[in-house]
């Protein structure tokens, strides 16, 4: 092979990137060293300074240390970048939106992985081995832990099972190292973060000793990683060693090929797993739209002391500096960064560094620091061979599907000043393409630099995403053969590759026995467990119709108000359920509106906000908030009360306050390590908040939240109100809401918009509402279902402090399958509008779904949501698009073709044909009692754990008319004739309960637990 060949490959990154980055804006003048920097960072002495003091001097300088340099590592070009999160799930849905690199493979519960969820994402790849470069293609890894309850098992990384683990481990981790409490920790810590950057090297275990040996911090020594998927790729070895703060550098080499078409999935065109014992994804489709990004370009690092750091990471990697800036070259008149770009000898690896300077306002690189509780990865720079194409799909997935928010784009005046500065490098046409999608542009003497960047992805203001096209700086055949040999030899030398050493997989530990029993002692007690009221099915409903009449609860309910879940990154969870159930974002509180401690969405739809029709109970409201550092934490005690400021301890000045008094970080941070994505509080509005409190504490109630006045200082929100919470059971509250004056209706803000006012005080109005978001029909929470390990002593506690009355109950006999059943029941406030039913496990041939959520959401807790539609056809049939085109929620596998065919005979004329027809198209149930029909339909699990989902349902018949509400006591107006459902009418499909006791087992025994 002719040497211009050889080297040609060397260097063939696409292009060179380009020195730099953007022009910069005028110089500020000189500035001291911040008093906010460390002791190291403020010594003069200590401080990084640039190599060359002129910029124009610095190209031709670190092209010079390049050819000069020899690394240690053998780096090939990066791999992947794995991404630490709360919900894997979750989250990787909302990147295969906004990005288009679809999910091609995971590690979960499904395939046998009991310690945590891992989604791998890629596109970008030639799979022509031929033709494929070093570096090519985009791959993330994004994975999050399961329950700290099988932290047992985190020792088996690339072995099947371990000693000790409480679970029964089917398959290895797809990666090693991997431990639950340092993941979950880590969560806590940073947010949604970058945990490794993956570089892959000749050889992972020759790398790792020559870094070792120059000085790195070794993080995981060089382990075997042997694939057990037979869709899986080639056997790998990997090594890690930390780069900076908790973010390690992870090398990887592989054995033989590591990707190409699957097996298991030849037909589709699936590509393989690109990391051993990550399996095919199965609901992977070639078709899903991809964006056009090519390969990871950079990865940029945030730190405090940038000397330190970069003489750290050049000694154990023999990079060379290829780039630096400082405040002169880039600041802006407000704050600014130094900044060292350090490169491996074929420049296929970037690593910038940045640290923070002082200025008029504290730098962006200082507030990353602090946000992110030390250094971090701060965004990743993606290349694009089209970058107009890339950023027209994003737009388009951010504005109308929720993917990730776009930086505002500059001012009309960069866009005219533009050609001026770049003149014909650019055409016209290009020029207009850029100011329509705010794509910023600038050049060297090399090429043009194309680039636009993300807001952040998550709730922090810390990780956000670079996407780029270069142009130019393409290395000509000519170029390479004027080459002299030396320079040449220098390129083949920095590609060097270490031998290889041989090496042996770990030994597979022994199978081991599942517990003699899944159930608690309480459960195993015949004295103390729960038995129905009515032994007779068909006895039942009149019962408790009379229970009704003669029940007077305490509480003053109206009806359901809201659900809050607490989760891990607010912003992706919230853009989720915007997307997955048509339930606009409305309102929101977060740093931009003065709070410190939290991000709260406020999402809500089905409301009619004219008072006078208004009833108790309409509409959907959910709350969906997550804790911000806990560096934070003093600050969380600024909640109540509305008081602007910061407490008492508080490192951070509140502008706001809460939305919600009570409000706990830790607490925050430890529920959701606990639970996953799960409900914190089911709110329920009462007539008076503070008497509602006051009477369920006299009758046991345990006080969680004593009744606060929180009183309204945004322009934007709604009236004042009182709350109240109570210990409902496990981790969740019942909230107890009472409103002063008008609580909704058309915001001043959002007047010309239609956006509806907050719904409660202190949240603001999103600015990102649209009034044209589509929504699906969803009209009302009608019921939330607890799961509970002792159904006798809930129910004994709820009732005594509410006065609800039993409503239905349901025995094994009754829903079960022949595997394994719940007890269940039923509790109603006295107007019916709030359903709480609740269930506990009873033990079968296999173990309950019920215990398997006891044992997964590590307690009792919140198990799913029932909301009510008018139209199940309609809100189905959007939700299943969003499903299936965008990533919304996943609905259980559609029942059998006898299901439907029984149907008919079971339910007769109380639906007509086509209504039969569409049930059956939809995947959607239907069951009648003696007053009306229930339709219904349910989701899988929201997130990574087998813990909550969502039931979707239509109530047909029960219609109260006017004499019935008269002699119910409710106010007719006017002398209209009122009309309004019957709560529970159809009852709770106890005749699909069976079939949906068999798709939800069918879909746990996919899950191995």
């Amino acid at each position: 092979m002719p040497r211009s060949t050889l080297a040609k490959v060397l260097l063939a990154a696409a292009a060179l990137p380009a020195a730099r980055s953007f022009r910069p804006a005028a110089r500020p003048s000189a500035r001291r060293r911040p008093s906010h920097l460390s002791s190291t960072q403020q010594s003069a002495e200590a401080a990084w300074k640039p190599a060359i003091s002129s910029l124009s001097d610095r190209k031709s300088y670190f092209r010079s240390q390049a050819l000069e340099s020899s690394e240690t590592l053998g780096t090939m070009g990066f791999h992947h970048v794995e991404f630490w999160v709360g919900d894997a799930l979750t989250t990787a849905k909302r990147f295969e939106l906004a990005l288009g690199v679809p999910i091609t493979c995971w590690s979960s519960l499904a395939t046998g992985n009991d310690v945590c969820v891992t989604y791998g994402l890629e596109c970008g790849v030639n799979y022509d081995d031929d033709a494929g470069e070093p570096g090519e293609g985009v791959r993330f890894l994004i994975t999050a832990p399961l329950s700290r309850a099988v932290q047992g098992a985190s020792s088996a990384s690339a072995e099947k099972g371990s000693a000790g683990s409480n679970v029964q481990m089917t398959a290895p981790l797809p990666l090693p190292g991997y431990d639950i409490a340092a993941a979950h920790e880590f969560y806590s810590k940073h947010g949604l973060a970058v945990r490794a950057v993956g570089v892959e090297v000749a050889d992972a275990e020759a790398a790792f000793d020559a870094a070792v040996g120059n000085g790195a911090i070794g993080v995981l020594e060089p382990t075997v990683v042997e694939n057990f998927n037979a869709g899986g790729g080639g056997d790998c070895k990997m090594a890690e060693v930390k780069l900076y703060g908790d973010v390690v550098l992870r090398l990887i080499s592989f054995v033989g090929s590591e990707s190409g078409a699957s097996d298991e999935a030849a037909e589709s065109n699936q590509p393989a797993p690109f990391l051993p014992n990550l399996s095919p994804y199965p609901s992977y489709k070639a078709t899903k739209p991809t964006y056009g990004l090519a390969r990871l370009d950079h990865s940029v690092g945030n730190v405090p002391d940038l000397l330190a750091t970069q003489q750290y990471i050049q000694s154990f990697t023999g990079y060379h500096p290829f780039a630096e800036f400082t405040p002169e070259d880039i600041g802006t008149v407000d704050s600014g960064l130094n900044s060292v770009v350090l490169a491996s000898d074929n420049e296929n690896v970037l690593l910038p560094l940045n640290e923070p300077t002082e200025g008029k306002r504290k730098s962006q690189i200082q507030t990353y620091l602090e946000q992110n509780e030390g250094p971090g990865l701060q965004h990743i720079a993606i290349k694009t061979n089209d970058i107009f194409e890339t950023i027209a799909k994003m737009r388009r997935a951010e504005e109308d599907f929720g993917g990730f928010e776009l930086m505002v784009r500059p001012s009309d005046g960069y866009y005219r000043e533009l050609p001026s500065r770049l003149g014909d490098k650019l055409t016209d046409e290009q020029y207009e393409r850029l100011e329509e999608l705010g794509i910023l542009a600038d050049a060297d003497e090399e090429g043009v630099l194309l680039q636009i960047f993300t807001k952040p992805l998550g709730d922090r203001p810390t990780l956000f995403l670079e996407i780029i096209q270069r142009i130019g700086c393409i290395i000509e055949e000519e170029d390479l053969d004027t080459m002299s040999k030396e320079q040449v030899d220098a390129l083949l030398a920095a590609a060097a590759l270490p031998a290889a050493r041989s090496f042996r997989p770990a030994a597979r530990p022994s199978a081991r026995r599942r517990p003699s029993s899944h159930l608690s002692s309480t459960q195993q007690s015949a004295e103390a467990a729960w038995k129905p009221a009515i032994s007779s099915l068909s006895d039942r409903k009149s019962y408790f119709r009379n229970a009704a009449l003669e029940s007077s609860e305490t509480l003053g309910t109206l009806g359901f108000h809201h659900v809050e879940f607490w989760a891990g990154d607010a912003l992706t969870t919230a853009k989720r359920f915007e997307l997955a159930l048509g339930v606009p974002i409305t309102c929101w509180s977060s740093l931009a509106t003065g709070n410190d401690v939290c991000v709260t969405y406020g999402l809500e739809c089905g409301v009619n906000y004219d008072d006078d029709a208004r009833e108790p109970g309409e509409g959907v409201r959910f709350l969906i908030t997550a804790p911000l550092s806990r560096a934070m934490q003093g600050a969380a005690s600024s909640s109540g009360g509305g008081n602007k400021g910061n407490a008492p301890g508080s490192k951070v000045q509140m502008t706001a306050p809460l939305p919600l008094p009570g409000y706990d970080i830790a607490a925050a941070h430890e529920f959701y390590s606990k639970h996953g994505l799960a409900v914190r509080a089911v709110g329920v509005e009462v007539v008076d908040a503070e008497a509602a409190f006051d009477a369920a504490v006299g009758n046991g109630a345990i006080g969680v939240l004593k009744p606060t006045v929180v009183e309204n200082f945004n322009a934007g929100g709604g009236g004042d109100c009182k709350v109240a919470e109570v210990k409902l059971y496990g981790d969740v509250v019942l909230r107890l809401i009472s409103f002063a004056g008008s609580v909704s209706g058309a915001s001043d803000e959002g007047a010309e918009s239609n956006q509806p006012a907050p719904f409660l005080p202190n949240l603001s109005p999103y600015p990102s509402y649209k009034a044209t978001k589509p929504t699906y029909g969803l009209a009302r929470l009608d019921h939330t279902v607890g799961n509970v390990p002792d159904l006798l002593a809930t129910q004994q506690y709820i009732q005594s402090f509410t006065g609800y009355h039993p409503f239905a109950e349901f025995t094994p006999e009754d829903i079960g399958t022949v595997d394994s059943g719940l007890n269940s029941v039923v509790l109603a406030s006295d107007n019916e509008n709030v359903l709480l039913p609740l269930n506990e496990p009873t033990e079968g041939k296999r173990k309950s779904q019920i215990q398997t959520y006891l044992e997964q959401n590590e307690g009792p807790g919140l198990q799913h949501i029932a909301i009510k539609t008018n139209d199940i056809f309609e809100t189905i049939a959007k939700m299943r698009r969003a499903e299936e085109d965008f990533g919304g929620f996943e609905l259980m596998v559609r029942p059998s073709d006898g299901y439907y065919r029984e149907l008919p005979s079971r339910l007769g004329d109380k639906l007509t044909d086509e209504q039969y027809e569409r049930l059956e198209e939809l995947g959607i149930l239907a069951d009648a009692d003696e007053e009306g029909v229930l339709l219904q339909i349910f989701t899988k699990p929201l997130g990574d754990r087998p813990t909550l989902f969502l039931e979707i349902i239509q109530r047909i018949g029960c219609v109260i008319e006017d004499d019935d509400l008269e002699s119910s006591g409710e106010e007719v107006e006017g002398g209209e004739k009122r009309v309004r459902e019957r709560p529970g009418c159809g009852g709770f499909g106890q005749g699909n309960f069976r079939e949906l006791f068999k798709a939800i087992e069918d879909h746990e025994k996919t899950l191995k637990v």
